[in-house]
């Protein structure tokens, strides 16, 4: 669980030149798994957070913040020097706002609560979920992959994916008892 979030929250791109702080806590979070936010992060979902009106500015490099929009939807602000994400805001009521939890900092205080146009979401993050749901109910299957995991990170390893590929076979067996029911 979150704890209480150190405010101001601050954050901003991966080159530096744009910086921004929240003066009060965020309003909550949600994954957005629309075609849109998947084609701009490169990701199956993109995780943000809504800003309560009034308590979001930019600290330094305003001038650097270029924005995108499709024309049925959101502006989608970024650094123009970089490309990081930063965050979402309506034209209409640039109040409205959501910043992306990759831009933060340090702990922002909330976890995405919820998912949205998951209808549009890639096939595997149905995988993902139906896993990670079966890990939260059953609590053998929890164990096992935790176990393993401990036993694979005492290892040394040379590149993060040969990491991922020997988890394979305790997520292939988790899956096929999914499978099966």
């Amino acid at each position: 669980m979150p704890g209480s979030p150190v405010l101001p929250l601050t954050g901003g791109c991966n080159c530096g030149v744009v910086r921004f702080e929240i003066s009060e806590p965020l309003l909550g979070a949600v994954c957005c798994h629309c075609t849109r936010c998947q084609r701009r992060t490169g990701t199956a979902a993109a995780p943000s957070a809504g800003v309560k009106p009034g308590t979001f500015r930019i600290v330094s490099g305003e001038g650097h913040i270029r924005r995108w929009n499709a024309g049925d939807g959101n502006d989608k602000a970024f650094c123009g020097t970089c490309g990081s994400a930063l965050f979402s805001q309506n034209p209409a009521s640039p109040e409205g706002m959501f910043v992306r939890m990759g831009s933060f900092d340090g702990d922002p205080g909330v976890r995405p609560g919820g998912r949205v146009h998951v209808a549009a979401a890639c096939p595997e993050t149905g995988q993902m979920v139906r896993f990670r749901d079966r890990l939260r109910s059953h609590p053998a299957d929890r164990r096992a992959y935790e176990q393993t995991k401990r036993e694979l990170a005492a290892r040394p390893w040379t590149f993060v994916q040969q990491y991922a590929d020997a988890k394979s076979d305790v997520i292939a067996s988790i899956l096929a008892s999914l499978a099966g029911e």
